[in-house]
């Protein structure tokens, strides 16, 4: 089987403004196949491109991007594992933004690993497959 890499809000804006410059190297030595996002994911980057004109440059660049990956859906396949998580994390008193469940919830239901800048927060969730580009593994993922 095919390893998949769901890429969350945060590494698709470093992708996107080409910063760190490990994302996009990381990114060219996958298959497309292999790269996804969350719908979650691209209602947080709708949210961002609100507050600039329909014209700017960042705007073009988003949206050219969530044209070209391949998007998920998310559907009843990840509420058991958002409702699991979201209630270990409240009573574990380790609560991170609910678009961060929803997002992890989603890449464990579809057995992918999350690539992330944001380790800190969904490093609490258990069972969690994480990776960050910025960091260049010892060994091959």
């Amino acid at each position: 089987m095919t390893k998949l890499f769901m890429l969350d809000t945060d590494a698709v804006s470093y992708i996107a403004r080409g910063r760190p410059p490990e994302y996009r190297q990381r990114v060219r030595e996958i298959a497309d196949e292999q790269l996804c996002i969350s719908a979650i994911t691209v209602a947080e980057i709708l949210v961002g491109l609100e507050a600039l004109p329909s014209n700017d440059i960042r705007q073009l660049a988003a949206r050219n991007y969530l044209g070209q990956i391949n998007v998920i859906p998310w559907d009843e396949t990840a509420a058991p594992m958002f409702a699991s998580i979201q209630y270990y994390l409240k009573t574990t008193g380790q609560r991170i933004g609910e678009m961060d469940v929803l997002i992890a919830a989603h890449a464990m239901a579809l057995g992918a690993t999350l690539v992330t800048g944001n380790v800190r927060h969904h490093g609490r969730v258990p069972g969690l497959e994480i990776v960050d580009w910025r960091v260049r593994p010892s060994s091959g993922d």
